[in-house]
């Protein structure tokens, strides 16, 4: 009796153009509401209503498709696909959303699941017509000149509906639960939560119910979209007494108010009733600033200290906000007594405390000036063994280390980086303790494994020294010495500034003094050859930038004063 009523009213063209419409304006809604809930703070709850949202657009553009293009199988087929697509996506993220408004968490192996069901039904979906799992037949049929698609159902389209019920059932029961033990405000975002998902169901059933030809989900939609703003703009999907819960265990030894953004009374504990005994008049949801001047105080920050019943009480307003809005304000009172009965502990002894933490300080640069200087000479000790196994080399890494320092100088470093170079220096040649005093003091040239095993020294010496704490950086001094600038070097062919800084320094040092000093297969160069030498490992064995720094030194003799005395350059 309706559709015929309507036939006649309207005619099936203007029925058609009217659905048309109103498939088009869901599509428009959605995406508004898309843009609406973006603009929200970036909470977890608008990036999951953004993904209801999203795939909600992705359903109402099916239904456009199937309108659109009533005449056509195939894009009838293609917006059905669309619409299975996304609807289970659709619900999956709703039910997120639903769990985080009632405080609950969906176990992540339940939600690997669904995932892996909706992907399984998504894949199924595209291909719906390569078989007939779901629809074992489709046509369109003409009535009154306007094409409707028919089809027969397969075993799957079942699934998807008993997935789609179970969805909507699960979601009912949390929020039911969750309405039993929530206050008056949160049972009524509870009621418009539950009207917006079951208003599309509600269009999806009336319009098979009727057998109507055209779809009324879409207006299911549209009234959903106006639930979802009411939450958003008005009930906030926000409960005041939920949201400061968390705050409040965690000061429940200190008394606490809490009030929404209005300064409305949502509940005390009895210290802070106590007082402010004025709390007892106050009802529920009336607003507290008019009635309590100390509560004014407080939350304009005019409040110091409260004393109480021989206990001094410090107040504090914290405002809970979402995005610039203020959402709820929770007023506590900390019991400060000890910390002032410390204060004025520390206030009687202070002098004597200051006298002896200057005498302990005073100790303590002490030792560790004597520690310093222990180490020093110890890591000095170390040198000159180290140099003592090679009677040629005698002072080698004392003068490494010197040259290091003057070169850090003029790079502009600090004492501190001075100093810790200086140590690296003095240690750059540690692994050759471990190599044989035969080779060290040969006098003749190297043959090639006897060359392997004197550079292993470099790998004898990082392993030494590469747990040495207060160094750090001297393992790779030692390791590293031997690494040249254009990558041609050992142990590890590190190329350019791969090769860390303070190496490239000693680097510089080590051949300037190995040419500069007497070795038993030769004696020091001149100082002409010296210079050749260093400009021919231009960019090639060293540094150009560091190199022509200490070529500077050089040609000042700002060096001359460190070199061997027994070289033949003074005489």
């Amino acid at each position: 009796m309706f559709m015929d009523s309507y036939k006649n009213h309207c005619g099936v063209h203007n029925m058609y153009y009217s659905f048309l419409i109103i498939d088009y304006a869901a599509l428009f809604i959605m995406a508004l509401c898309m843009f609406v809930i973006n603009l929200q703070q970036a909470g977890y709850s608008q990036k999951l209503m953004l993904n209801v949202c999203t795939w909600c657009c992705f359903i109402c553009f099916g239904f456009c498709i199937k309108v659109t293009y009533a005449s056509s199988i195939d894009m009838q087929l293609l917006g059905q696909k669309i619409i299975y697509l996304a609807f289970l996506h659709a619900l999956f993220y709703m039910l997120l959303f639903v769990l985080n408004f009632c405080r609950h968490e969906l176990p992540a192996k339940l939600q690997l699941l669904l995932i892996l069901n909706n992907i399984t039904f998504s894949i199924f979906a595209l291909f719906m017509d390569k078989h007939n799992l779901f629809y074992t037949s489709v046509w369109l049929e003409q009535s009154h000149g306007i094409s409707v698609m028919r089809r027969s159902y397969g075993p799957l389209h079942t699934v998807y509906h008993v997935e789609m019920i179970l969805y909507l059932i699960g979601m009912l029961v949390v929020i039911i639960r969750n309405m039993i033990k929530s206050s008056r405000q949160t049972k009524r975002a509870c009621m418009l939560l539950i009207f917006t998902l079951i208003t599309p169901y509600v269009g999806y059933i009336i319009q098979h119910a009727i057998d109507f030809p055209f779809d009324f989900t879409p207006a299911g939609f549209i009234l959903a979209v106006i639930i979802i703003l009411e939450l958003i703009y008005v009930e906030k999907i926000y409960d005041v007494t939920d949201i400061a819960k968390d705050y409040i265990f965690e000061t429940m030894d200190s008394g606490y108010i809490v009030t929404d953004g209005e300064y409305r009374y949502k509940g005390c504990n009895n210290l802070a009733k106590q007082i402010l005994p004025e709390l007892d008049e106050v009802e529920p949801d009336e607003s507290i600033y008019p009635i309590s001047s100390t509560f004014r105080q407080i939350v304009n920050g005019n409040v110091p200290q409260i004393n109480y019943n021989g206990r001094l009480y410090e107040p504090s307003a914290r405002r809970i906000t979402s995005g610039k809005m203020t959402i709820a304000i929770v007023i506590t009172f900390i019991d400060v007594t000890q910390q002032y009965e410390y204060k004025a502990m520390q206030d009687s002894y202070r002098e004597e405390l200051q006298a002896e933490v200057d005498k302990q300080t005073s100790d303590a640069q002490a030792r560790q000036k004597r520690v310093e200087q222990m180490s020093v000479q110890l890591v000095q000790t170390l040198a000159n063994a180290i140099d003592a196994k090679d009677k040629y080399t005698n002072g080698h890494s004392s003068r490494v280390a010197e040259y290091s320092v003057r070169l850090a100088t003029a790079l502009g470093w600090d004492k501190e980086k001075i100093d810790t170079l200086r140590y690296e220096g003095l240690l750059h040649d540690i692994g050759k303790i471990g190599i044989s005093d035969v080779i060290l003091n040969k006098a003749a040239a190297l043959s090639d494994d006897e060359y392997d095993m004197l550079k292993d020294h470099v790998t004898i010496g990082y392993d030494i020294m590469h747990d040495a704490s207060t160094l750090p950086g001297a393992a790779n001094v030692i390791r590293y010495h031997h690494e040249r600038f254009d990558g041609t070097g050992y142990p590890n062919g590190l190329k350019g500034e791969q090769i860390p800084l303070d190496a490239r320094i000693v680097s510089i040092v080590d051949t300037y003094d190995a040419m500069s000093s007497n070795r038993i297969y030769r004696k020091a160069l001149p100082k002409e050859k010296i210079r050749e030498e260093l400009l021919k490992g231009r960019g090639r064995q060293f540094d150009p930038k560091l190199l022509d720094l200490f070529i500077s030194l050089f040609d000042r003799g700002l060096l001359d004063d460190v070199a061997p005395k027994d070289n033949g350059w003074f005489e």
